[in-house]
């Protein structure tokens, strides 16, 4: 006869099942490893600035277009969903992203827009590109690059568009680049990472175009 759980001294309940961590969580986390750095550059800010992100993130959808529709006025394909975004105002920086994925969750995009008064747009552009040079938010090995000229807001834009395998699935992917002028006297990144499968570089090169 089994023991009734209630009075078995040696029972032990089973934990609850985890929670997976969202999208949106992985890259707030890894672009505050990625891009932190900002903050230790301007007076050494890394305390502060841990304190600031505290209740400055949302996965809520519509603070996500919200916060988008200030950075840029961006036509996202269909195709990517709002998942997570941040938005963050201290005395030495004003850092805000949005993060989208596909349908399948095997697909990210992401906008991240930094300025600060002490620091132009072509320095801070400088060091988006910098701070992003070789950094993923999936783990890629890129095999292949080429890079287009966009011009945005009367500049002259780069972005890499690159050829990429996943290191453990050996998935094929394609991944793009690029950080153009902000709307506040700052500097803008998108990073783009979708499975070669799912990707329409016709959809990517009319987004970027749209942006104003």
């Amino acid at each position: 006869m089994a023991s009734d759980p209630q009075f078995d001294e040696t029972y032990q309940p089973e934990p609850p099942p985890k929670r997976g961590m969202s999208t949106g969580m992985k890259v707030l986390i890894i672009l505050l490893c990625v891009f932190g750095g900002f903050a230790l550059l301007c007076c050494g800010g890394g305390v502060y600035m841990a304190y600031k992100f505290k209740n400055a993130f949302s996965e809520d959808p519509v603070v996500v277009k919200d916060v988008t529709k200030k950075i840029a006025d961006i036509d996202i394909p269909a195709s990517f969903h709002p998942v997570g975004t941040m938005n963050i105002n201290m005395f030495f920086m004003k850092m805000r992203f949005v993060v989208y994925e596909t349908k399948a969750k095997t697909g990210m995009m992401m906008l991240m827009e930094v300025s600060a008064p002490n620091a132009s747009e072509e320095d801070l552009r400088r060091s988006l590109n910098q701070q992003g040079q070789g950094q993923n938010v999936r783990d890629l090995q890129v095999k292949k690059t080429e890079t287009k000229t966009f011009t945005i807001r009367g500049q002259k834009a780069e972005f890499t568009f690159s050829e990429a395998v996943e290191p453990k699935s050996k998935a094929a992917y394609r991944q793009v680049k690029g950080s153009f002028p902000g709307r506040d006297k700052g500097a803008v990144m998108l990073m783009l990472q979708v499975p070669e499968k799912e990707y329409n570089e016709a959809a990517v090169v009319k987004m970027i175009n749209s942006i104003k």
